[in-house]
């Protein structure tokens, strides 16, 4: 089809009243804290249809719902009791016919743990070695219930800091990045709950 077949078929779609089919979840917002073994109620907004299904797919764990064929679209959409805390999306997606369909943006759900970790612990305990220009990326466990280890590193709730930020910086997740010789120390902090983590950089061998 040439460029004038398209704006030809673009320009009668529009006298006619059709539109691109959308997708949007109105609810929850964008970045909801939820937590394990919740289920969240997630609304959309359908336009430009009609759609013959509509489905919400989480990222990772969290999964698909069963599809629905006719509005209004809302779902349950559980999130599970094993899932580690932190940054999930959520999408709508939706066929009007077969290939033929439409997706929504995606909406993140912070999953955060309910109960408090008692104990907070960073692995290694040390980065000890690292040269001008290395990576290290540093593993966050909080000890929960009666023992229970809880991955925290992507945690909203968990901050990260550098006392020298010239000799390692770090960003989201703990990433820490060697950047001159020299010591230095990464502070973890979740709630009231601290960890230092030293930190000693050397110069790259010539």
């Amino acid at each position: 089809m040439n460029l004038l077949r398209v704006l030809c078929v673009l320009f009668y779609a529009s006298a006619l009243g059709f539109a691109e089919p959308t997708l949007r979840i109105t609810s929850p917002v964008d970045g909801v804290v939820v937590n394990p073994g919740q289920t969240v109620k997630v609304t959309v907004e359908a336009s430009g249809g009609p759609f013959q299904a509509v489905f919400i797919i989480g990222h990772y764990s969290i999964g698909a719902t069963r599809p629905l064929a006719v509005p209004p679209y809302e779902f349950d959409v559980y999130i599970p009791e094993k899932i580690q805390p932190g940054k999930y999306l959520i999408t709508a997606r939706g066929s009007t016919s077969p290939g033929h369909g439409a997706r929504s943006k995606s909406v993140v759900l912070m999953v955060e743990r309910a109960d408090e970790p008692t104990k907070l612990r960073v692995q290694p305990s040390g980065l000890y070695g690292m040269l001008v220009g290395d990576k290290g990326h540093p593993q966050v466990e909080g000890i929960v219930g009666e023992g229970e280890v809880v991955q925290l590193t992507a945690s909203k709730r968990t901050e990260y800091s550098s006392m020298d930020p010239k000799i390692a910086s770090v960003e989201e997740y703990g990433i820490v990045t060697a950047l001159s010789p020299g010591s230095t120390t990464l502070v973890v902090t979740y709630g009231k709950l601290k960890v230092e983590v030293p930190i000693k950089v050397l110069n790259k061998p010539r």
